[in-house]
């Protein structure tokens, strides 16, 4: 809740990241294009008991958006995770860099689309795995003692890629 009371624009940080099972929502109202919203399944999910056993990516970005914090960063390594994207994508809005560094700001990498399931290996996701590489310094920065978003999702992203189609299996990454 204090979270929620922060709306005075100070910088704040927030890093999320889940990992485990997901589903689409069949008893979801699907998107636009069709796609059926996507869970994550709690600890305790139970399919005869879905709804209280599980949480929406929709009500999940909800309520990151309603945050009042500057940047927020969420990492799903579930299927369907990209779900977390779906009714956000088409909405018309301008972009200014400037703009855009005084708002507030939550990006999202998910292991997959909303419509795939994601790899595991050795007993973890394939996409957690590479996210644990890149921020142990795997990712070519240069001479800066950071990496952006960008760099971190490239990395990911053409592991996942490189890794799910050695093994004739579709995940792509989304960011």
């Amino acid at each position: 809740m204090r979270l929620y009371k922060r709306k005075d624009g100070r910088v704040g940080r927030l890093y999320i990241q889940m990992a485990g099972h997901g589903l689409p929502d069949e008893d979801a109202v699907a998107a636009g294009d069709g796609s059926p919203p996507s869970v994550f399944c709690c600890s305790d999910y139970n399919e005869d008991n879905h709804y209280p056993t599980s949480y929406p990516l929709s009500e999940l970005k909800l309520k990151l958006q309603r945050i009042g914090l500057k940047h927020i960063t969420v990492h799903l390594d579930c299927c369907h995770a990209g779900g977390i994207f779906l009714a956000g994508r088409a909405r018309n809005a301008e972009y200014k860099v400037t703009k855009m560094a005084k708002q507030p700001v939550m990006s999202a990498i998910t292991a997959v689309t909303a419509d795939e399931e994601a790899l595991e290996t050795q007993g973890h996701g394939l996409f957690t795995k590479l996210l644990v590489d890149a921020l142990q310094g795997n990712v070519e920065t240069g001479d800066r003692s950071y990496m952006t978003g960008t760099e971190l999702f490239t990395y990911v992203q053409r592991g996942v890629l490189e890794e799910a189609d050695r093994r004739g299996h579709q995940q792509v990454p989304q960011y």
